[in-house]
């Protein structure tokens, strides 16, 4: 059953899945969707139009900017619906049109953005990735599967 949490401002067009883990003091604008297996951490902000899908993990703190995508199907070949993971890092902003897929078990079944990075409007960050903590990822930077960007 989706937590409603303390002092949270849920915009009544908004879809959240019941299965759906929310946080305290979590905003979530108008028209996004939470989908099944997510949990956003305290204090998340998600602005209009946000989609979060699959066994996706917010940390506290994390803004989500209209139009971004997290957590969504990976784009591999080999892909066949497994649970595998995306988890996002606590302040961590992601602006508008990111996309962020989650990981496959061709690698390590997680896609990890760290705490207090930044990834700018229409990056992409594939399955596998691992990024680290205070990375920006400037406009536009597509990152491929499996790729490993360091503190």
């Amino acid at each position: 059953m989706a937590n409603s949490s303390i002092e949270s401002q849920i915009h009544p067009t908004a879809i959240i899945h019941p299965e759906a883990q929310l946080g305290n003091r979590v905003r979530v604008g108008a028209y996004s969707v939470i989908g099944e297996g997510v949990v956003l951490g305290d204090e998340c902000e998600l602005q209009e139009h946000v989609s979060i899908r699959g066994n996706t993990i917010l940390g506290k703190g994390v803004r989500v900017f209209p139009f971004a995508v997290i957590g969504s199907e990976p784009q591999h070949l080999h892909y066949k619906q497994e649970p595998t993971l995306t988890e996002i890092g606590d302040r961590t902003v992601i602006r508008e049109s990111v996309t962020v897929h989650r990981g496959t078990t061709q690698g390590t079944g997680k896609t990890k953005i760290g705490s207090d990075s930044y990834l700018m409007a229409y990056a992409h960050v594939a399955h596998d990735c691992e990024i680290g903590s205070h990375v920006i990822l400037c406009n536009a930077v597509q990152l491929a599967g499996h790729v490993v960007v360091e503190d």
